[in-house]
């Protein structure tokens, strides 16, 4: 799996640091995807017929361009095998966006934490790096100047005060930003993965569908069942 990022990924699952996450199966896999599917019949609309007739039918094209007309029952089917399809394809890019949530929910509790403790330090009137109140700023501008003005009052007051390090690990910063970055490009590919088959799935459909003649030349609206579909039960 080539991807251009600052993490390890084996088949382990994907390493940042001391710390692995799997890695759902995204490959692409070759099975015989009739055994995904029922079996499907329609009647081959002829060329030069009159679409208009068929307004309300279920229209179906496979590969080769050639127009079926299905049963209500059929499409319904067919629908239900892509739907099912589609959600076994989907299920790791749904895997992957809920562990990229789940850091992304974890990191930003980290970071609340830290900042209320960079508010404290400076009300207490101690010295926190630039970079620390850069990040409170960021987080709102009017905290930070509160907590500016109660530093200054503070060193004022107090004959010492402490200067503390940062908070933040710019080592562990940078291994966090590199996971999420890994997430979310393998993120892409299963999504671009299962996209993909089920868009083949679903020509494989169409391909599938058991010929049962031409459409009669002579059918009408009135060929249509009282629920407005096609009737094919003749």
């Amino acid at each position: 799996m080539a991807m251009n990022i600052n993490v390890n990924v084996s088949s382990s699952g994907l390493r940042a640091g001391s710390r692995t996450y799997k890695i759902p199966d995204i490959k692409t896999q070759k099975v015989d995807l009739t055994q995904k599917m029922h079996h499907y019949e329609g009647y081959r609309i002829p060329d030069g017929t009159d679409m208009s007739k068929l307004s309300n039918a279920h229209i179906v094209m496979n590969s080769k361009g050639e127009k079926y007309v299905v049963s209500e029952k059929t499409a319904q089917q067919m629908e239900s095998d892509l739907n099912k399809y589609s959600m076994e394809q989907f299920a790791p890019v749904e895997q992957l966006n809920a562990q990229s949530t789940k850091e992304a929910a974890e990191k930003t509790a980290s970071d609340m934490s830290k900042i209320y403790q960079v508010i404290a330090r400076m009300c207490r009137g101690d010295s926190v790096p630039f970079s620390d109140e850069q990040r409170l700023i960021k987080f709102d501008p009017r905290i930070y100047q509160m907590a500016k003005n109660a530093q200054t009052m503070e060193k004022n007051l107090k004959k010492k005060t402490k200067k503390y390090g940062s908070l933040w690990d710019e080592k562990e910063e940078k291994e966090w930003r590199n996971l999420q970055n890994g997430l979310n490009e393998i993120s892409d590919q299963a999504l671009s993965v299962a996209s993909n088959n089920t868009r083949v799935f679903a020509g494989a459909q169409a391909d599938s569908i058991e010929d049962l003649g031409d459409l009669p030349e002579d059918f009408s609206q009135s060929d249509l069942s009282a629920d407005g579909h096609i009737d094919l039960t003749v």
